[in-house]
């Protein structure tokens, strides 16, 4: 259906067709989310609380068989309390817009209010989603890092722990064997972190400029394209990774024991350019705390997301709607999380 053009040369009044609706939708990062590494726990209050115990494996020095036998000493428990937070968004449907604005992609069609608050309520959801993988991702360095950059929670603080020393690799001059001892000790201290339990694999989220001296590296080189060959093989033949259907962030590849992989669309304060996040699989270690809602009609075991359109205001002009959710993503041992980086 023909219409209106306003920018038409010829006069306002000139009927045009609306040929196409073209709708820009950004990337949205979502690496950590469908890998499933983090376990899902719904709250009946605001505030998470952890009992941690650590065992102190030691060897029992040998002892004359009469001699009094020495004491076992039990390691003490460890409290945590930490404040969920709130991530939401609230936008107001008017009378007036829903009269004046057409249909998105369609000629001549007012906006139907149902639809318009379920196509709000749906960009308000990819936002809050988008900021509990921001979030996350934030946990998988061992902080709770807001929006602007500022950290919220230092979690090895929370935890009464040390933060590990950042490891350089040094990927424009190291030599074969330095490069393989320092990613070695990296691999050892996150086994030794993890005691006796196995983790499923170890990862490593690369940010874009350390991802490119690492895969370019003449020691990782020929490694990196092995592993991109036989992607693309499966491409050729018809395989799952169909060309066009998977990024390539997506597509990792091992190497001394690590999985690399890039992570496209990390906030620099949270994975800088030339950093990466090392970090073991393994289930229970990260866990996304969901707390119950601030209003009353939903109280009750928290959930990860809550939409709803409110009731009209009073005057009968508006209707104001809100997607939030009370979450708090933790690594409960941050002990075993690593940072790299490529420079020296």
């Amino acid at each position: 259906m023909p219409i209106m053009d306003p920018f038409s040369a010829t006069g306002f009044f000139e009927l045009a067709d609306l040929a196409d609706a073209i709708d820009r939708i950004p990337y949205q990062p979502g690496q950590v989310g469908r890998l499933g590494l983090f376990q899902e726990t719904g709250l009946w209050t605001h505030r998470v609380r952890l009992e941690r115990r650590a065992e102190q494996l030691s060897v029992i020095p040998v002892q004359d068989r009469s001699a009094p036998m020495p004491a076992y000493v039990q390691q003490p428990r460890q409290g945590i309390s930490i404040e969920t937070f709130r991530i939401a968004e609230q936008t107001t449907v008017t009378i007036d817009a829903l009269l004046t604005v057409r249909q998105f992609g369609r000629d001549g069609q007012a906006q139907d209010v149902q639809a318009w608050v379920q196509q709000l309520l749906a960009d308000m959801t990819i936002r809050v989603d988008a900021t509990l993988e921001h979030h996350m991702l934030s946990a998988l360095r061992g902080y709770t890092i807001d929006a602007d950059g500022s950290t919220v929670i230092d979690h090895f603080a929370a935890f009464g722990i040390t933060p590990p020393a950042e490891v350089a690799l040094n990927l424009s001059a190291a030599t074969e064997a330095q490069l393989i001892s320092a990613i070695n000790g990296v691999v050892r201290q996150i086994r030794t972190a993890l005691g006796a339990r196995t983790a499923t694999r170890i990862l490593a989220f690369c940010g874009p400029t350390f991802w490119d001296e690492f895969t370019t590296n003449p020691h990782v080189r020929k490694t990196y394209e092995r592993a991109m060959g036989v992607a693309e093989l499966v491409n050729q033949q018809g395989g799952r990774l169909v060309e066009g259907t998977i990024r390539r962030p997506q597509m990792g590849f091992w190497w001394q024991g690590v999985y690399w992989m890039e992570y496209e669309g990390a906030r620099p304060a949270v994975l800088e350019a030339d950093r990466a996040l090392v970090f073991p699989e393994l289930a229970g270690l990260y866990r996304v705390y969901y707390a119950p809602p601030d209003f009353a009609t939903d109280a009750g075991l928290g959930r990860p997301r809550y939409a709803r359109a409110l009731p009209m205001t009073p005057d009968g002009r508006a209707i104001p709607i809100e997607v939030s959710s009370y979450p708090l993503a933790l690594c409960v041992e941050p002990e075993v999380l690593r940072r790299v980086r490529s420079g020296a």
